[in-house]
């Protein structure tokens, strides 16, 4: 129980925070849509429509068509329009609806300028604030799930004159929820079946230890064989939590990086054919934060399953997080590999994972700036140790004391788990030594 406990906490957490960063990500793709579209929108000619006759003329069809290409190249959004807010009523200006485009029920879709409607949460929030607003989350709408955001529209002095509102289908929103829960549903039932197949032997182990001798024989060779059992258990565990991450970073390169880089090229031809020059700088640097978007991804990609550690060396791991924390944070790590052993993949994988977070920890909890990373390879076992002048023995307790860090446990309990033993100890001069011991056999 304790065991499936653990593995339940860790994947429903890694699914809330795979939530998190779809729809944050979703949030801030609208916002930036929106944004850059109030940008297309001459403040000074949108107040020139009052009448809905206007719909009908050259000077609306002009003004209106940064909305209308935005519904013609963008599938998702649902909705684009301008328009103004008093109190709690809301008029349309601009519509980038087709004239004489029906919903499903027949009803006209296109609202005319000086159309009245109840004005929304975030039509009035836009209209206070004078910046982009968007809802916290998709909500339920007659043609499905969506999500909407304003942006203010602003004549050349700067004054608000309008919004554009947009509304966005969460379709591919709830599709990689959905991907996601699945996971972490299929994550959980096999913790399950592993855990209680685990306690069940062990609970049978423990019956026999009050039969005779010879049974108390046959209950230690069986509990031998339960130690390799959970030794497959953790290494079962860490390959479902390696996959969740890979899970994670395919849903937000094949997803979101290719959703920026076509709002990239967009803003690029907009920026081309912007009849005002105005229009380049603000188009620019919507551009800029598409750009600082990708790179954020590509980071979040790195950290949670980096391409390359699934037929990387035990030496290009250590080598590839040196680089990284050394690149990052300015954090140097010295290390070393002697010796030589067949490593599985699993047991490469969780001894990259023991050094990123411990170098991890050293770094972002006692602010140090160096390590020494050695490691020892032999037939029988594998020693990882490492030294710092930054940590002390009362920094890193040991792992037999409750109040133990919760990084450090993490390492205890997957070193333990895997049938090694995680140390600590201090050095003669200051500073501190830790290592961990892995069986190869």
């Amino acid at each position: 129980m304790a065991a499936w406990l653990i593995a339940v906490a860790a994947l429903t957490s890694l699914d809330v925070i795979s939530h998190r960063i779809v729809l944050a990500d979703l949030r801030n793709y609208l916002a930036r849509t929106a944004l850059a579209t109030a940008a297309l929108i001459d403040g000074d000619e949108f107040v020139q429509f009052k009448h809905p006759e206007q719909e009908t003329t050259e000077q609306y069809r002009v003004a209106v068509r940064p909305l209308a290409v935005l519904l013609e190249t963008n599938p998702d959004i649902h909705f684009a329009y301008s328009g103004v807010t008093v109190g709690d009523r809301m008029h349309f200006v601009l519509d980038g609806t087709p004239l004489a485009e029906r919903n499903g029920a027949g009803q006209l879709q296109h609202a005319a300028p000086m159309h009245e409607d109840k004005a929304s949460p975030g039509e009035i929030e836009v209209t206070r604030t004078q910046q982009v607003t968007v809802e916290s989350k998709p909500s339920s709408t007659a043609w499905g799930m969506g999500i909407r955001a304003q942006a203010p529209i602003f004549s050349h002095t700067g004054k608000m004159v309008g919004y554009v509102g947009l509304t966005m289908r969460a379709t591919r929103y709830g599709e990689l929820v959905h991907r996601t829960d699945l996971a972490a549903m299929f994550g959980v039932i096999i913790a399950a079946v592993l855990a209680l197949l685990s306690g069940v032997a062990i609970l049978r182990i423990e019956q026999d230890r009050e039969t005779a001798a010879r049974a108390q024989v046959a209950a230690e060779a069986l509990l031998v064989g339960e130690r390799d059992r959970l030794r497959d258990y953790a290494l079962a565990l860490d390959r479902a939590d390696e996959a969740h991450r890979r899970l994670i970073a395919n849903m937000l390169h094949e997803g979101l990086q290719q959703t920026l880089t076509g709002l990239g090229l967009m803003l690029t031809g907009a920026r081309d054919k912007a009849k005002y020059p105005q229009l380049h700088e603000p188009i620019s640097n919507a551009f800029e934060a598409v750009r600082e978007a990708q790179i954020t991804i590509n980071t979040l990609i790195q950290d949670l399953a980096p391409p390359e550690l699934e037929q990387a060396s035990l030496a290009q791991m250590i080598g590839w997080v040196a680089a990284l924390f050394e690149s990052r944070y300015g954090f140097n790590t010295t290390w070393s590999i002697e010796g030589e052993a067949d490593l599985s993949p699993d047991l490469r994988m969780l001894l990259y994972r023991i050094v990123r977070e411990f170098i991890g920890y050293v770094h972002a909890q006692l602010k140090s700036k160096d390590a020494d990373v050695q490691i020892h390879l032999n037939p029988e076992f594998v020693q990882f140790q490492i030294m710092t002048p930054g940590l002390t023995l009362s920094d890193a307790p040991s792992s037999l004391m409750p109040d133990i860090p919760m990084e450090l446990r993490r390492i205890d309990e997957r070193t333990r788990a895997a049938g090694g033993r995680f140390e600590i100890a201090p050095l003669p001069r200051g500073g501190c030594w830790a290592a961990v011991i892995l069986p190869l056999g």
